[in-house]
């Protein structure tokens, strides 16, 4: 069960390969610690299934290269070579200046995502120390404490990489999405110091079965308001964290541009899994970082679809390209597209889709 929930999570967001890896790295070091796999074979082969979510994500990787290889390829920009000469620190001019923005990002306090990781972890420290003082208990917490700040330091490492070696120069220099990645680690840490706390509360009643609890479970009752206090304030702190990822995940969902509007209501109830089409857009940005070039091949579910912003050619090029598909989906009135097209077949077109045969060039 827990393997296939890993991978139905990676399958979903492939970010997630960072904590899956985590994971499973985790239920191998305590398997082999308290010699799990030794008493039993089964459970031995049983582990290797683990291993599935792994195994998904590369297929997956396979399958994204296969249909849109031409489109990723030329998306990166940055030509990054292999993650080992990231790791080695052979980077390239525009690699040395994501790596200094990166780290100007990271360590800004005006950065909100460090003010919070910087808050969260000044807490825990105080907690921690509160704890061990007060009531003898430093393992665990240190424990704890120290294994959140070595994910985190891991999943900022990896996200730097990922700048480096998966993303646009153009976005990857002004770290594009940076708030959205890190604010991941923040409630993971938020979520794993409260349990943490939460227990700690916990152990120093007196009376260790909840089920046998009472008002005189508490040493005070200065201890039960505060017990209750600070469960609310965590609650409410967590709920807040929640509700401000949500909101913002539904406002970039609902965000949709023009163009992908456009695209879905040209290209409904219409069969195009095959064949070779054209899409026309006036939005060079989207056009250029191969965003529309990518959705329009999956609403389509068809590799054979270009997108195309410059049409500054001569008349004979611009017939030679028209003719290399069999349709054409334009988006929106492109000035330069829609003048040409009216100069040589004499039709004035307006945004839908077009079967090349129709056009009848003037010779």
């Amino acid at each position: 069960m827990v393997t296939l929930i890993l991978n139905f999570l990676v399958m979903v967001k492939a970010s997630a390969l960072f904590f899956v890896i985590c994971i499973i790295l985790a239920y191998f070091v305590i398997g082999i610690k308290r010699q799990l796999f030794k008493e039993s074979r089964k459970l031995s082969i049983y582990s290797l299934l683990t291993l599935l979510p792994i195994i998904s994500n590369r297929i997956w990787s396979f399958h994204v290269k296969t249909t849109f290889g031409d489109s990723i390829i030329k998306k990166h920009e940055v030509h990054s070579g292999s993650i080992t000469d990231v790791l080695q620190l052979k980077l390239t001019a525009d690699q040395t200046k994501i790596l200094q923005t990166y780290l100007d990002t990271v360590f800004s306090l005006k950065t909100l995502t460090s003010i919070q990781i910087l808050l969260i972890y000044c807490l825990a420290l105080g907690l921690l120390i509160f704890y061990g003082i007060k009531y003898k208990q430093w393992k665990s917490n240190l424990q704890i404490y120290l294994v959140c700040a070595l994910v985190t330091v891991l999943y900022y490492a990896g996200n730097l990489v990922m700048y480096l070696t998966a993303m646009p120069v153009d976005e990857a220099l002004r770290v594009a999405g940076f708030e959205r990645y890190i604010l991941t680690i923040i409630l993971i840490n938020l979520f794993v110091f409260i349990v943490q706390l939460v227990r700690q509360m916990d152990n120093v009643f007196y009376e260790k079965n909840y089920l046998k609890r009472n008002n005189r479970s508490y040493k005070s009752f200065r201890n039960k308001k505060l017990y209750e206090l600070t469960t609310i304030a965590a609650l409410i702190l967590f709920t807040g964290f929640i509700i401000s990822d949500t909101n913002g995940m539904s406002e970039q969902m609902n965000t949709v541009l023009e163009e992908q509007r456009a695209l879905n209501e040209i290209t409904e109830e219409k069969h195009l899994e095959s064949g070779n089409y054209l899409v026309v857009s006036a939005n060079q940005e989207q056009v250029d970082n191969y965003f529309l070039q990518y959705y329009a091949r999956y609403v389509l579910w068809n590799p054979h679809v270009n997108v195309r912003y410059d049409f500054i050619v001569t008349d004979n090029e611009f017939e030679t390209i028209i003719k290399q598909y069999d349709g054409v989906l334009l988006l929106d009135n492109h000035y330069t597209f829609v003048a040409t097209m009216k100069k040589l077949t004499q039709r004035t077109l307006s945004p839908g889709y077009y079967p090349v045969e129709q056009f009848h060039f003037d010779k």
